[in-house]
């Protein structure tokens, strides 16, 4: 059952709403948005919670990483929706975010390329290293 109140609640801060405005337009790093939001990490990780306790955002760990994506609530699209369409061309806080945003996807992207150019020439053994969970799971159910 969605608690109204406490989405409600999570939302009526700036730094929550721009938050859930950011995730819904790319799925960002705990220390992405630290950098976008220009706030402290124990400031941001509190909005974090706030908002993963509302079903807002869900977290997903990768290695020492913790990535952010819309959460149950939003995955039916009526809030989404009234959140992706809002008018938010006179809130200067909500440009510079979008801004920001821009350049955290063009140093992922800068990022990316560097390591594949870094790595093209061993790329066909780096491939080569790779074995489909299938032959793992099949060979491992012969062992047993």
């Amino acid at each position: 059952m969605i608690n109204l109140l406490n989405i409600m609640r999570a939302l009526a801060d700036p730094t929550r709403l721009r938050i859930v405005f950011l995730v819904l337009r790319l799925e960002l790093s705990v220390g992405e948005l630290v950098q976008i939001l220009d706030q402290s990490q124990p400031r941001v990780s509190r909005h974090i919670r706030i908002l993963d306790e509302a079903g807002l955002l869900e977290r997903r760990k990768e290695g020492s990483w913790v990535f952010l994506r819309p959460g149950a609530v939003l995955e039916d699209g009526r809030l989404t929706s009234l959140l992706t369409e809002a008018d938010v061309t006179q809130a200067k806080a909500f440009q510079k975010d979008l801004a920001r945003l821009d350049e955290v996807r063009n140093a992922r992207t800068n990022m990316a390329a560097s390591y594949f150019a870094a790595h093209a020439e061993e790329w066909d053994f780096l491939r080569s290293l790779h074995v489909a969970d299938s032959e793992v799971e099949a060979k491992i159910a012969q062992i047993l």
